[in-house]
């Protein structure tokens, strides 16, 4: 019986070439979800700042409404409330953009 001679260069070949298109897939995929990061982490902090921008001034238009009905009681009611909702609006935005950074 005659001895068949094999050969693995085309196979060889083939992998060879398969193994650098996945790398290169990889690579390009890793950029993608370092973008993708990047990106929602803009938008999330862009999400807060409108969040902080609305509370605030929501709330400045409240007081400057009670402020112009000039009702004294309601003022000295609105005032405090007004101040410690500003100082939660914050504090809240402050921990959730270092929690986003």
């Amino acid at each position: 019986m005659a001895a068949t001679k094999t050969t693995t260069a085309p196979v060889d070949e083939a992998a060879a070439k398969l193994q650098a298109l996945t790398e290169e897939t990889n690579q390009k995929l890793a950029e993608y979800a370092e973008q993708a990061a990047a990106e929602q982490k803009k938008a999330a902090l862009a999400a807060i700042d409108s969040y902080e921008d609305s509370v605030l001034k929501f709330v400045d238009s409240y007081e400057k409404a009670v402020a112009d009905a000039k009702i004294d009681w309601l003022k000295d009611i609105v005032t405090p409330q007004a101040e410690a909702t500003r100082e939660l609006t914050t504090a809240y935005v402050s921990a959730a953009r270092k929690l986003v950074n």
